[in-house]
């Protein structure tokens, strides 16, 4: 037998504690550690780590061991975590302790590896001393799998856990060796994709017919929920919300091009009944909601108080814009006002439903931030709603904050847990991701500044969620929903470049990021841009591709100035629409000197298109750059221009298997081949 040793420490959030007692015991050869911060790092750890060294590992000694665990927020209350020990079973565990100086009390629970509970231990606090519980649990005559800690009022002064055992047979993995799913190849819907609308429906339409955006996120908040205090919460009835003429044509111009619509439902609105009171924010006292994401009563860490409300909304939604015409919703599942004419069921207006929105960061509970279990209790109730009305819609997990896959784990092991053998229920994943210099993107901050995608290492970073979503979720697919760069003072803000204005520097890192992006086979399936439109909401309005003008006398709307970034992604889809969506890496330049990648076309393979850009951020450029072309005998170079959709375009002569780029800059450029 093979005796293992396990450290898992809990650092204190204390200032100004004395020195613990010495601790002179040496830990047996082979010992892992497993360092775990208590704290939200288990939540947000991608910007404070390399990228390529934060998955199927553990976060501190790179050991091949599954550790699956799951904790609440720092902030909430009990602190719960689980740790897997592995793919071996142990006896004879015994658990060392440090506690502080805190009154705190833990809780250690161990299961087999079927999950049965085998006994369950209490770490009383404040002894300030190390404790060994080795004789209680050296009882425990079934091998060991799982062990799980809980505090009801977790203190900084715990500050180390060891774990003991023998290894005495060998588990099942936690997560089976499945090969990699080979996914379609993205083509156009990676070229480029729409988050927010805004009133002018023609600047999604290039002049040659063709679609700006390869595939659309749809706007939220299609659904009023008609609050009702008389009625119970399974029987309030839904209202079609009168959706802006924007967003109708929208749906219509998208499904017409043939590009994929994400439906995005941002919880649902209250609308009170006529005649009775109204709403304010909701609380478990009033019943009543206004924030974001959980429609009230579905709140829980159960199953079934999802069903109630938001697996009907989800019922509702399916019905209509999914593709089962013969679709019959339930008399109970009322609609509000049924005179509305959108209610013909089966109406295929979506193919991918995205379930909530940076959940993590908005529910705010009455203890902090809720335990990832909610998360899961949500996500499965919507997939089991939308599955059983339209089973061919595709679910997706509404996105997460920096794509911390420590989430995803958390995820997948909580669906294990509770729901063992059966699959995962999400078709793919979506995650926010803003490429600032804070704590890896998203999070707000006055002083968050943009970073360049090279700098932010993109590539590196798609590819290891790519590797990850192999590993854990294979053939699901992987959705970037919200990335941009702010201009002006606000936050991403993109610093200057010396002769280049601000809107062409962001302009430039959105393509760039694309461009990254879509340089790892196999990976994501779209990028969206975060807005298009400027809608006056604050630090995001700087995102924007186009600006809505109205009549400053009689404030009618007369259409959009298009910004550069617009003229950018048009010429950006115009090059490169007919091509695969994922390209191949030639040269590598990260942030320091000039990348070359190479896209192939979907069916003449004597057509190919270069992508060449420097990865700076400081101005520079590269004259009279050489790019191999192999036996191509015509190169046009394609520049970006504000005001030309195909580009401003140079014929390039090929000499020996090559062209010379006049200028490389950190503006996108595209060489277009032909053999």
């Amino acid at each position: 037998m093979k005796y293992r040793f396990f450290s898992l420490v809990l650092l204190s959030l204390v200032a100004g504690c004395s020195a613990e007692p010495a601790d002179s015991r040496k830990p047996p050869a082979g010992a892992h550690l497993i360092n775990i911060v208590a704290g939200r790092d288990l939540w947000n750890t991608t910007g404070k780590k390399n990228p390529e060294l934060l998955f199927d590992r553990s976060i501190a000694d790179n050991n091949k061991m599954d550790q699956e665990y799951y904790m609440n927020n720092a902030f909430a209350s009990p602190m719960v975590f689980f740790i897997s020990l592995g793919d071996s079973c142990y006896d004879k565990l015994s658990i060392d302790y440090y506690h502080g100086y805190g009154p705190s009390n833990w809780t250690v629970t161990v299961y087999d590896s079927n999950r049965v509970k085998k006994g369950e231990y209490k770490l009383p606090g404040g002894s300030k001393t190390w404790t060994l519980l080795q004789g209680e649990l050296s009882n425990v005559s079934s091998p060991i799998r799982f062990i799980r800690f809980e505090s009801p009022d977790p203190s900084a002064d715990t500050r180390e856990f060891r774990i003991y055992g023998n290894a005495v047979a060998k588990c099942s993995p936690l997560v089976p060796t499945v090969a990699a799913v080979q996914l379609p190849d993205p083509g156009i819907t990676f070229q480029g994709g729409s988050a927010i609308g805004g009133k002018d429906i023609n600047y999604m339409k290039l002049s040659n017919g063709l679609p700006l955006y390869g595939s659309y996120r749809a706007p939220s908040n299609v659904f009023n929920w008609v609050h009702d205090d008389a009625a119970d919460i399974d029987k309030q009835a839904f209202e079609i919300d009168k959706y802006g003429d924007f967003d109708k044509r929208a749906l219509v111009f998208h499904k017409s091009m043939g590009t994929p619509v994400m439906l995005y439902i941002n919880g649902a609105n209250i609308k009170t009944v006529p005649g009775l009171k109204g709403t304010d924010d909701y609380n478990s006292l009033t019943r009543t909601n206004a924030f974001k994401d959980i429609p009230p009563g579905s709140d829980s860490t159960a199953y079934e108080p999802w069903t109630k409300n938001h697996g009907r909304l989800w019922k509702v939604m399916a019905y209509l814009w999914g593709s089962n015409r013969n679709a019959v919703l339930p008399a109970s599942y009322s609609v509000y006002g049924n005179t509305h004419p959108n209610l013909t069921p089966g109406q295929d207006k979506i193919k991918v439903f995205e379930i909530g929105n940076e959940d993590d960061k908005n529910w705010m509970g009455t203890t902090g931030y809720h335990s990832p279990i909610v998360l899961l209790q949500k996500l499965k109730v919507a997939w089991d709603s939308i599955k059983s009305v339209d089973p061919n819609a595709k679910v997706y997990l509404g996105a997460l904050l920096s794509a911390d896959t420590v989430q995803w784990k958390a995820l997948y092991f909580l669906n294990y847990w509770l729901y063992h053998g059966q699959p995962f229920p999400a078709d793919g994943f979506c995650f926010n991701q803003y490429i600032s210099n804070r704590y890896g993107g998203q999070v707000h901050h006055t002083d968050a500044d943009a970073v360049s995608p090279e700098q932010f290492q993109v590539t590196e970073r798609i590819t290891a969620y790519r590797n990850f979503r192999d590993r854990y979720f294979p053939g699901r697919g992987l959705r970037w929903t919200e990335i941009g760069y702010a201009i002006g003072n606000s936050d991403y803000n993109v610093k200057a470049v010396p002769g280049i204005p601000d809107t062409v520097v962001s302009a430039n890192f959105m393509v760039r990021t694309l461009e990254r992006a879509a340089a790892v086979p196999n990976g994501l399936e779209t990028v969206y841009n975060y807005f298009h439109t400027s809608d006056g909401s604050g630090v995001f309005g700087t995102m924007l591709m186009v600006i809505e003008k109205f009549d400053p006398t009689t404030y009618a709307y007369i259409g959009s100035h298009r910004m550069p970034i617009w003229w950018w992604y048009a010429t950006r889809m115009n090059v490169l629409h007919d091509y695969k969506g994922w390209s191949t890496m030639v040269k590598n330049g990260d942030s320091t000197g000039v990348t070359v990648t190479r896209y192939d076309h979907k069916s003449n393979p004597k057509l190919k298109v270069y992508y060449v850009v420097r990865g700076t951020y400081d101005g520079s450029t590269t004259a009279n750059y050489t790019v191999n072309v192999g036996k191509a005998t015509k190169a046009t170079l394609v520049t970006m221009a504000i005001g030309k959709e195909e580009g401003a375009r140079t014929e390039l002569p090929v000499k020996n298997g090559a062209v010379i780029v006049p200028l490389v800059t950190e503006g996108p450029q595209y060489i277009m081949v032909s053999y």
